[in-house]
């Protein structure tokens, strides 16, 4: 019994330094993230609504596509599924970044290196970033199973498609910004869901600001669910895949 004890005192001596290191890191990072934080936003409405979309499948794996450095592929394996997450961490970020709730994978949706397919994959406030959207979309779709689902959110204008409303001269916020963040309409949806075989089972629309597009005027908060033909800048959404 001596040695095996000896060992073992041996692996927590060399182990403790290291804890301490990641307990005073992190201690750190979560005081910066508090102190930097910025007011509720869309997570508040985007959240629950993939949530429950979760209902539509029978499935329980999932990949989540543009992850950063959000909680939000933990959130998922903490309520049970499991989770591949995956971001291209260049372009929006312009740094190298780690996310400190889940392992990412690096990885361009537009470009996948995955070998496997899921049932479930998820998508928030995402898609607007990526200029080949609809190469994005194919890939999501190729990587999904028969009869999965696509859960999704972004800036939305049902009559208006927008190449990047940070460049607009009305925008509040976002000019200069790195990446682009595209709104999307009714017409780029459909041709979504035509060109990969895709139906709409869900949509929900969102007012989040007091103007007329995405950043446009004061953020409101709570934000408000609203009918399709009142004002909305958001919208959360979920596609079936068809069965062959």
């Amino acid at each position: 019994m001596e040695p095996k004890l000896n060992a073992n005192i041996i692996k927590r001596a060399i182990r403790a330094p290291f804890d301490y290191y990641n307990r005073f890191m992190l201690r750190q990072s979560f005081r910066s993230q508090a102190a930097d934080s910025r007011g509720p936003n869309e997570r508040t409405v985007e959240y629950p609504f993939a949530l429950k979309a979760l209902s539509f499948s029978h499935y329980q794996d999932i990949l989540d596509v543009g992850s950063g450095l959000s909680p939000w592929p933990a959130t998922l394996a903490a309520c049970g599924y499991h989770v591949t997450a995956i971001d291209e961490m260049t372009t929006y970020w312009n740094e190298s970044i780690i996310n400190k709730h889940f392992h990412v994978i690096h990885g361009d949706i537009t470009a996948p290196q995955l070998n496997k397919t899921f049932g479930i994959v998820t998508c928030i406030s995402t898609l607007e970033h990526i200029p080949k959207h609809a190469e994005a979309m194919r890939c999501m779709v190729s990587l999904m199973k028969d009869d999965g689902i696509l859960i999704l959110s972004f800036p939305y204008n049902e009559h208006r498609y927008l190449h990047n409303i940070y460049d607009h001269p009305n925008a509040g916020y976002g000019h200069g910004a790195g990446f682009i963040t595209q709104i999307y309409d009714r017409q780029t949806i459909n041709g979504w869901l035509s060109a990969n075989n895709l139906e709409s089972i869900d949509q929900k629309y969102f007012q989040c600001f007091s103007g007329e597009l995405w950043s446009f005027g004061q953020r409101r908060f709570p934000m408000k669910e609203v009918r399709v033909d009142e004002s909305h800048h958001l919208t959360c959404l979920v596609m079936k895949k068809a069965r062959y």
